[in-house]
C-alpha cells in the first residue's frame, strides 16, 4: 500500500477521532457549564438574599405626638415637666410645616429614644433592641406653639392649659412608626444585602368646619418629617413617598388616588425585579400593608387593590 495513502488514512483517523472526542464532550461541558451557573446562583442567592420586602403606610393624625413644655428654652427648671399634645384637626399641617421647616436642612438635631423596659410586657417581646427610636429632640430649639392649636389629654388640659396661652414643643415623637418599623424587620427577617421600602401615604380630607381649607389638615409635612426619622435611624432602606389630594373620607376618591398614583408606585417595583429575576419575580417581592390607623375608606381601598400581591 502506497506510503502517502497510508499518510492519509492515518490523518483522517485522527480527525474522525478528535471529531467523536468533541461530540462526547461538549455535552459534557456544556452541562457543567449549566451545573456552575446554577450553583453559582443558588449561592448568590443564599448568601446574598435579594428579595424586596415593601411596607406600605397610610399616615394619620395618630402618626404624631408632641412632648411640649411650659418651660422657657434652656430653663433646667424640674417643677415643669413635659406633657404630651397633639395638634388640631385643622392645626396639624401648619405645625407639622412649622416642625419640618425647623428639622430640615439641621444637623444639631438628636434622636429622642424610647426605652422599652419601661413599658412591660410591650415592646421587649416585638422587638431585640436595647433602645428604640421614637423621634427628634428639639430641646435645643423648641419650636413656640400657641395654646389654641394643640389638643391634649383630659388630666393635663385641666392642670396646664389654662396657665399660659403658649407652649414649647420640645420633642416630636411618631408613636407607630417606632413599633411598627422594628417588628416588620424582626417579621421579614431582614439582611442587609435585601431591598427595603417604605412607601408612607399621606392626604387630606374635607373638614366640617366651613371656615377650614382641606390641606389644614394634610399630613403632607407629617410624611416628609417621618421620611427624615427613619432614613436617620435606618439608612438602609428607601423611603418613598406618595401624597393624595383627593378627599381620604370618600372611597371613590381614594380608588382613583390607588390607581393613579399608589399602583404605578408598587408596579415600577415589580418592573425592576421581572427585568432581574424573569418568571420568579413573586418569589423575591412581598407586601406588607399596615393597618396602623387610617379611614376605613382609605384602608380598604389600598387593602383591594394590593390584594394580588404576596
Amino acid at each position: 500500500m502506497p506510503a502517502k495513502f497510508t499518510e492519509y488514512c492515518g490523518q483522517n483517523n485522527n480527525k474522525h477521532q478528535v471529531c467523536l472526542k468533541n461530540a462526547l464532550l461538549d455535552p459534557i461541558r456544556h452541562d457543567m457549564h449549566t451545573l456552575f451557573f446554577h450553583l453559582y446562583w443558588y449561592f448568590f442567592c443564599v448568601l446574598y438574599n435579594t428579595k424586596m420586602e415593601i411596607l406600605v403606610h397610610n399616615l394619620s393624625h395618630a402618626d404624631l405626638i408632641l412632648g411640649v413644655s411650659t418651660s422657657k428654652p434652656g430653663n433646667d427648671t424640674t417643677s415643669n415637666r413635659t406633657i404630651v399634645a397633639r395638634p388640631k384637626f385643622s392645626e396639624f399641617n401648619q405645625i407639622s410645616q412649622q416642625l419640618y421647616d425647623r428639622v430640615k436642612g439641621s444637623s444639631d438635631f438628636q434622636l429622642e429614644l424610647l426605652h422599652p423596659e419601661c413599658r412591660p410586657g410591650g415592646l421587649p417581646t416585638l422587638v431585640e433592641y436595647d433602645k428604640v427610636a421614637a423621634g427628634y429632640s428639639l430641646k435645643a430649639r423648641p419650636v413656640v406653639c400657641n395654646i389654641n392649636k394643640l389638643r391634649f389629654r383630659n388630666e393635663d388640659s385641666q392642670q396646664h392649659t389654662i396657665m399660659q396661652d403658649s407652649f414649647h414643643i420640645e420633642n416630636v415623637y411618631f408613636p407607630l412608626l417606632a413599633v411598627l418599623i422594628p417588628k416588620w424587620l424582626v417579621n421579614i427577617r431582614s439582611n442587609k444585602h435585601d431591598r427595603n421600602r417604605i412607601v408612607l401615604v399621606s392626604g387630606r380630607g374635607k373638614p366640617i368646619d366651613l371656615k377650614a381649607t382641606d390641606s389644614d389638615n394634610s399630613t403632607e409635612y407629617t410624611a416628609q418629617l417621618a421620611k427624615l426619622f427613619l432614613e436617620k435611624v435606618y439608612p438602609e432602606i428607601d423611603i418613598e413617598l406618595l401624597h393624595s389630594d383627593t378627599n381620604l373620607f370618600r372611597y371613590d376618591e381614594n380608588i382613583v388616588f390607588v390607581k393613579r398614583e399608589l399602583l404605578p408606585c408598587i408596579n415600577k417595583f415589580r418592573d425592576d425585579l421581572v427585568t432581574e429575576f424573569k418568571g420568579k419575580w413573586k418569589e423575591n417581592m412581598r407586601v406588607t400593608l399596615s393597618f396602623a390607623d387610617g379611614t376605613s375608606a382609605r384602608i380598604n381601598a389600598i387593602n383591594a387593590s394590593l390584594r394580588h400581591f404576596r
